[in-house]
C-alpha cells in the first residue's frame, strides 16, 4: 500500500512482518481483547497516532472490521491520516484555543 509506506516513511520490505503494535502509539494495545470486540461488534473506529520509521508521529482514524474468507477470519484496518483536518478545526479555534485549555484546565477534575 503506496499510501503507508508514504505516511509511515518507510518501504514495503520494511512493513512486511512488522507487529501493528510498533506502528501504533497507543500504549498497551491488546490485540486479543480488539479480536473479542470485532467478534461482538464486527466493527470498530477510533482515534489514535501512528508512528514514522523516524519516530515521528501522526494522527489517524483507524476502522477496523473482521470478515470471512474461505473459512479463515481476518482482521482489515484501514488508517486514515487525520493530520489536515486537525490543522483545520484547530486553525478555527486560532488564538482562542489557549483560552478555552485554561478554561478547561481550571474546572475541578478535568484535564487539557
Amino acid at each position: 500500500n503506496q499510501g503507508a509506506y508514504r505516511q509511515l516513511g518507510c518501504c514495503r520490505e520494511d512493513l512486511i512482518g512488522t507487529a501493528v503494535q510498533s506502528i501504533s502509539n497507543r500504549k498497551g494495545l491488546d490485540f486479543g481483547k480488539l479480536v473479542q470486540h470485532l467478534l461482538q461488534e464486527e466493527r470498530l473506529r477510533y482515534r489514535t497516532t501512528h508512528v514514522r520509521k523516524d519516530g515521528s508521529t501522526y494522527p489517524v482514524e483507524l476502522a477496523i472490521t473482521m470478515f470471512q474468507n474461505q473459512g479463515s477470519s481476518w482482521v482489515l484496518g484501514v488508517a486514515r491520516d487525520i493530520s489536515d483536518i486537525r490543522r483545520k478545526i484547530f486553525g478555527k479555534i486560532g488564538c482562542n484555543s489557549n483560552r478555552f485549555i485554561q478554561t478547561f484546565k481550571d474546572l475541578p477534575g478535568c484535564i487539557a
